[in-house]
């Protein structure tokens, strides 16, 4: 994502936390005269909470704001549903008053149905599974998913600047590191590197295989300041037959391997950067299926960690 940090800041926090207080707000607040709006009304601030709960970057304020948030909408609506007296069960007068509620609440149902069938439907065979990168901590998966699917739940597939490699980008992850009180970071989206819990953290193989390419020599972006270079800066790229592990964003000069050498599953790979293509630091991971000699034009592999397949705002603990 290109957008400058007081832009991308404004947005984070209108819908992180501007909008779900004012869901709460009108969830216990508003009056209605008819059941039919009452339940269309209440249904759009559950919904579209919803919607916020499964999408949002929540890395950027507090992982566990989405659950407060949540239950709290939940909550007011049924404090207001114990104050409702209904006048009367329907209105052609109320329904034209809410015409913009009943022609939003199809609207979230799709939205919603759309992200959980791209965050939990596999394919019957799941080609690959990877152990876990990292070897202790609590993570966050900020990106995962099918992106094909949903662009909610992993902006990789259909993010324009992906547009030449998208199929291979279908299923790429995005990984950060939280703390036991739901931050990913010290301050509100900083400028420095090293306040994301996950910088410098080791990174280690998740599979065993041959060192096809290694890239090492690329600076750190400073976070979310909208000039990032091309590419995917420092990384690893893994080959097992016809599957190619990537592991990017990597710190300049930590990776000490050799393209060609052989490299087994949980040795040291390098530490996480900011490099490339990467608004803050955090680790890229995606799987391509080739057979040919530009694996960017493979296809995208969907993937499992430890035997679980990543979706966005799934949390995972390594003892």
């Amino acid at each position: 994502m290109t957008l400058k940090r007081p832009i991308q800041m404004c947005v984070f926090a209108f819908l992180q936390i501007i909008l779900p207080i004012y869901l709460i707000y009108n969830s216990i607040a508003n009056s209605y005269d008819t059941i039919f709006i009452f339940i269309v009304n209440n249904s759009l601030h559950i919904l579209s909470m919803y919607f916020i709960f499964l999408s949002v970057y929540w890395e950027n304020f507090n992982y566990y704001l989405r659950y407060i948030f949540f239950i709290s909408v939940i909550i007011c609506t049924g404090i207001s549903l114990f104050r409702f007296e209904a006048k009367a069960v329907f209105s052609y007068k109320d329904v034209i008053e809410d015409i913009d509620a009943i022609i939003l609440l199809p609207v979230f149902i799709v939205l919603v149905i759309n992200i959980i069938l791209s965050k939990h439907q596999k394919h019957k065979k799941i080609d690959i599974d990877l152990s876990f990168p990292f070897k202790e901590g609590k993570y966050l998966i900020a990106e995962g998913g099918d992106g094909k699917k949903s662009f909610f739940t992993n902006y990789h597939y259909k993010f324009k600047d992906h547009a030449k490699w998208k199929e291979s980008m279908r299923y790429a992850v995005d990984i950060v590191k939280i703390n036991s009180i739901g931050f990913t970071m010290d301050g509100i989206i900083p400028l420095n590197n090293e306040k994301y819990y996950i910088f410098k953290q080791e990174v280690y193989c998740p599979i065993d295989g041959i060192v096809y390419e290694v890239i090492n020599n690329v600076e750190n972006n400073i976070p979310y300041s909208g000039n990032y270079l091309r590419g995917i800066g420092n990384h690893v790229i893994i080959k097992k037959d016809n599957y190619f592990i990537i592991l990017a964003h990597l710190e300049k000069n930590t990776v000490n391997l050799i393209k060609g050498q052989y490299i087994n599953k949980g040795e040291y790979i390098g530490e996480i950067g900011n490099s490339g293509y990467s608004n803050r630091p955090h680790l890229h991971m995606q799987v391509i299926y080739n057979d040919g000699s530009n694996i960017w034009k493979g296809t995208g592999v969907q993937f499992t960690l430890n035997g679980k397949m990543p979706v966005k705002n799934m949390r995972i603990c390594i003892d």
